[in-house]
């Protein structure tokens, strides 16, 4: 029996590429000059191409034809036409002090005082690699002062990246407890109570097509206003003022979804190993395990579904300082109808379910803002979608104040979703708890 008829990938032809790199938009997809594909698989390779190029971020429309020459030897170069995104996000800041929109405006009746102002400008494809430049300066309710800068791939020539980063933040109101899975606020008049600084460096590695990995080195020195660490002992720990620790991240990720922020197709699964402190030689020292898996998956031509699950455990089993002990409840990690508590513990698993209805896909065009950059173009995706989440928070330290702790969460909502330029998401949730609580509650999420 004959062997079926093969094609030899012989390369990629991008159309319309302004700001990225060919070499860069090649190295994403998960076939390399070369590979041979079975001609009956010519349509998925495709679909698979456009999923691993959507994956970046960098593009708002993907049209891909095969060119095939029949020769001694079958092969094909894929012509791939694209939009571009846009990649320059300048602005006046005008941040909320508060986790979310909602606790701001029902907690503290949306008061103006409680807005941080500032400016920024944000890059997210500075040379056409997917390197990221932003810098940030805000005032108002917290200090904040930020530049960073990440590179996914330093050159053609090798799978490496790297990042580096400071950042310095004064808060003038601080939570220092939880009570009924609320924060506790305290200030002192218009003094900065509580100073954070950072200093990171970053090491990518793209082991292959599919699975990069990371390390990140941040090293923090932090303080704590010495009358309210006497007043809070537990916001360090033993009343401590000061706090200097030193965290590696390693972090893993095999993905083919083709989407983060609205998955139709593939899976994703990432693990992350956090070290807070150096054994013997710094005072805290704590370890925790984070792991995700997602997955979409596509419905006919309207409909797709996504899961989510997210699990984290802390490996050391000590008591720890109250500015690191993070749960649910923030802006990574919100819990549908559950937006105005925080539910912080040791260990949780979180299971987001969703399925979404496209009711359409609005572009717009404009102009060309500057010579070396892409054209301004914006990309609607509008959805109807039903949520059904899960959760558990373990909570071995603070569970006396907080009731939803070490108990089984769960809610449902239906909503709207704005995906604008696959960049960034608003939506509205109309969600119930387990407690019965109702409400309209607001997000956003973004890629980069």
């Amino acid at each position: 029996m004959p062997d079926p008829p093969k094609l030899i990938i012989t390369g990629y032809e991008f159309i319309n590429l302004v700001k990225t790199k060919s070499w860069f938009a090649s190295r994403e997809i998960r076939y390399a000059p070369g590979d041979s594909i079975l001609w009956d698989d010519l349509s998925r390779v495709m679909e698979e191409i456009k999923s691993d190029l959507k994956r970046t971020n960098l593009f708002t429309r993907i049209e891909i034809k095969p060119l095939i020459d029949f020769g001694e030897v079958n092969s094909v170069v894929f012509k791939i036409e694209v939009h571009e995104n846009w990649f320059i996000f300048p602005g006046i800041v005008a941040e909320l002090a508060d986790r979310n929109f909602n606790v701001w405006w029902h907690d503290y009746h949306h008061s103006l005082e409680r807005i941080n102002l500032g400016v920024t400008l944000e890059h997210i494809n500075l040379t056409g690699v997917r390197d990221n430049l932003d810098v940030k300066y805000q005032f108002g309710y917290t200090t904040r002062i930020g530049l960073k800068y990440h590179r996914p791939a330093w050159n053609n020539s090798t799978p490496f990246g790297f990042g580096v980063g400071y950042h310095y933040t004064e808060f003038k109101e601080t939570p220092v407890e939880n009570v009924d899975n609320k924060q506790v606020f305290v200030k002192n008049g218009n003094t900065p109570i509580f100073i954070k600084r950072e200093y990171s460096g970053s090491v990518y590695y793209k082991y292959n097509k599919l699975i990069h990995l990371q390390m990140h080195l941040v090293h923090n020195h932090n303080s704590f206003l010495p009358e309210q660490a006497m007043k809070h002992p537990e916001f360090f720990l033993n009343g401590k003022t000061n706090q200097v620790f030193t965290q590696l991240n390693l972090n893993g990720q095999y993905s083919t979804i083709d989407h983060p922020l609205r998955p139709t197709q593939g899976w994703q699964y990432s693990v992350s190993l956090q070290q807070i402190g150096i054994p013997v030689f710094q005072e805290d020292v704590f370890t925790f395990l984070s792991q995700t898996l997602k997955t979409g998956k596509a419905i006919g031509k309207k409909f797709h579904s996504e899961h989510a699950l997210f699990t984290k455990n802390g490996l050391t089993r000590h008591k720890v300082p109250y500015n690191l002990y993070k749960g649910l409840g923030y802006s990574a990690s919100n819990v549908t109808a559950y937006e105005l508590y925080v539910i912080d513990g040791l260990d949780y698993a979180y299971f987001n379910n969703q399925v979404r209805y496209n009711i359409g896909t609005v572009r717009w065009e404009f102009f060309k803002i500057f010579k070396n950059e892409p054209m301004l173009r914006v990309k609607t995706d509008i959805d109807l979608s039903f949520q059904a989440n899960l959760a558990y928070v373990n909570d071995p330290f603070y569970f006396a104040k907080n009731n939803l702790v070490n108990t089984l969460l769960y809610s449902s909502g239906i909503g709207i979703n704005f995906t604008v330029n696959e960049l960034v998401e608003f939506n509205a949730f109309f969600s119930i708890n387990h407690l019965k609580n109702t409400g309209l509650y607001f997000h956003t999420r973004r890629t980069f």
